[in-house]
């Protein structure tokens, strides 16, 4: 769900009807989401649940998240509209229910959800199952209750015509046991939802709560493109869902169903420029100076660092050139904290040396072979940036 709130948390011209025992309106996290209801109980449009089964479903389905309290409902933004036919929570007058449905269709709403069942002990009530087709005929969304039978017989009202049946899954994708199945339902949804009770806030398991959680996820895409028809939203749902074993569907997939529906993520800002580079500090040109001349009466062998320099360079090319035409040969070496950069030698002429190297303190060592005790004269001349 968090990917699907990046893409949106709803609209409220998206109106869910909550066909239950009514929702209570203080409620904090549906306040300003209710819409105008009806209560079949009573003959009445004061809204009310003394029973709390109504509220659970509607805070479920609609209940503002980020807000500091209570739960995060599917679709935040979308309103939900009370309409109250049973006051017990379990018995459900087949009357009021089809007085219920079709006056959500005639008043706005887009969805309807319907957490009850007969859980197959009975069969297709008529005066219901004509409701749940009108809803249809008028594009409206019917999410039903597949019920907790634990088999795959059909259940009423969610095998009528026109109505969505959704069972409930488990963490893993999988049915619960007491979920209803069978090849009749395409849909499924998590069977253990967050919801609010007029005592407590809570975990709440069944079928009945995977209902409201397709009825939030189909207002979501309904948000996203309006015009969608019952049978686009229903097929969108089962082409994105992940495979469930058991029934002809799978459990819903929330944001690859909005994208399948023209969602697509915000456009973020670019990232601001990096700022600009910090100019390079001056770097110290030393102009080349011939160093000074060291005349040394040697035997024959090995000078050894008969001219070392110390110096210190920033990043950069070092060079180095020796001229002693009367030594045998010389090497000239570039080393820094005795570990050698360059080195170089030749038998006769200038020796060279240059690297690019980092920042730091460097020396230049010069060591030669010469033929005979002689004075002679050794010039380095340094060069470096």
């Amino acid at each position: 769900m968090p990917l699907a709130w990046d893409i949106t948390t709803g609209d409220p011209n998206v109106v869910i009807a909550i066909v239950d025992t009514g929702i209570n309106p203080n409620t904090p996290d549906l306040q300003g989401l209710i819409a105008p209801g009806w209560d079949f109980t009573t003959g009445s449009s004061t809204s009310a649940d003394t029973q709390g089964h109504g509220t659970a479903a509607a805070t479920e389905a609609a209940g503002r998240g980020n807000d500091g309290q209570g739960v995060a409902g599917y679709c935040w933004r979308c309103r939900v509209m009370p309409i109250r036919v049973s006051q017990t929570g379990v018995n459900f007058d087949s009357s009021l229910v089809s007085q219920g449905i079709r006056w959500a269709a005639d008043h706005g709403a887009r969805i309807i959800s319907l957490s009850f069942s007969d859980n197959g002990t009975m069969g297709a009530d008529p005066q219901i199952a004509s409701a749940i087709a009108y809803a249809y005929s008028k594009n409206v969304f019917v999410a039903a209750s597949a019920g907790n039978t634990g088999n795959s017989f059909p259940t009423h009202p969610a095998s009528d015509p026109g109505a969505v049946a959704i069972t409930a899954t488990d963490p893993w994708d999988g049915l619960y046991s007491w979920s209803a199945s069978g090849s009749w339902i395409r849909l499924a949804a998590p069977g253990c939802n967050v919801v609010i009770y007029p005592a407590y806030n809570g975990m709440e398991c069944g079928v009945s709560t995977a209902a409201p959680a397709v009825a939030g996820i189909v207002g979501l895409m309904l948000s996203v493109n309006p015009g969608l028809t019952v049978d686009q939203l229903v097929s969108v749902l089962v082409s994105t869902s992940v495979s469930v074993p058991g029934i002809n569907g799978g459990r819903v997939d929330a944001y690859k169903a909005l994208l399948a529906v023209g969602g697509h993520l915000p456009v973020k800002p670019p990232p601001p420029p990096p700022p600009p580079p910090s100019p390079p500090a001056a770097v110290k040109r030393l102009t080349p100076k011939t160093g000074p001349k060291m005349k040394t009466r040697i035997q024959h062998g090995v000078l050894r660092a008969h001219r070392a320099i110390q110096i210190k360079v920033m990043r950069g090319k070092v060079a180095a050139t020796l001229r002693s035409p009367k030594a045998k040969s010389c090497t000239v070496t570039l080393s820094s904290n005795d570990a050698i950069w360059v080195s170089a030698a030749v038998r006769t002429g200038a020796v060279s040396v240059s690297a690019r190297v980092p920042a730091g303190r460097y020396k230049v060592n010069v060591s030669c072979r010469v033929h005979r005790p002689k004075p002679f004269a050794l010039v380095l001349r340094a060069i470096f940036a």
